[in-house]
């Protein structure tokens, strides 16, 4: 009667076992571990930061669901290429950007992280990790540890059509020398996430660009927007 019993309750436990597998399949590819930088809902792909290397995973779309930006995660899936260019569909007329409402300007010192030579800087702030452009040959400038200030002024734009003669809209601008010390950039685009620290981040052609502001409530998803960054050494 003991051995029965035992095999009863051991076939069982099996049948419950194959019963959550089957509700639960373990997902396809292989395990990717890094902080959320961004993600894809339309191609599917998530960006991990992993140091000062970002890869982009293709995943299943169930796996998205409840992400948030800066948290550590695995994903499991298969690599995928670099974004090259800008998820931006060229409309058939010229688009130009009208700036609409105030500009909310913020200053936060930080650490930069990583410096990539192509002009992009990684840095970890007093808000959280943002991540801009600068000129390029940025890490001859700007080495890992180093202090840094960084000015963000964000303004939502309207995209409208470009009359005869007018300048259009480039996703973004390249940075570019002024009158104050440090590398300056412009990047119009739209924001592909908020985060819950206040941290947006905008799109852009070498990636995605990351700035922080005091009431991200008053931005949303796809919104077309246009971020001016200056960032130069503390003493």
């Amino acid at each position: 009667m003991k051995t029965l019993a035992i095999f009863t309750v051991s076939v069982a436990v099996s049948v419950l076992a194959s019963g959550c597998a089957t509700a639960r399949p373990q997902p396809a590819g292989t395990a990717y571990t890094g902080e959320v930088w961004t993600w894809d809902e339309q191609e599917s792909t998530v960006t991990l930061r992993r140091g000062a290397e970002d890869i982009r995973v293709k995943v299943t779309p169930d796996q998205i669901r409840g992400l948030e930006l800066h948290q550590k995660a695995t994903v499991r899936g298969e690599l995928a290429p670099p974004m090259e260019i800008p998820r931006v569909i060229t409309p058939a007329m010229a688009l130009r950007a009208v700036p609409r409402g105030p500009v909310e300007q913020h200053t936060v010192n930080g650490v930069v992280t990583a410096a990539d030579p192509r002009g992009r800087l990684s840095i970890e702030s007093d808000k959280g990790p943002l991540h801009v452009w600068a000129a390029s040959g940025a890490d001859q400038r700007f080495q890992t540890g180093a202090k840094v200030k960084v000015e963000m002024a964000v303004q939502p734009v309207d995209m409208v059509p470009a009359g005869s003669g007018a300048p259009t809209a480039d996703p973004a601008a390249s940075p570019q020398a002024a009158s104050q010390p440090g590398d300056h950039a412009v990047v119009t685009g739209r924001v592909m996430g908020i985060a819950k620290n206040g941290t947006l981040v905008i799109e852009s052609p070498t990636g995605p660009v990351q700035v922080w502001v005091a009431d991200s409530s008053k931005y949303r998803v796809e919104q077309p927007v246009q971020i001016h960054t200056s960032v130069s050494k503390l003493p």
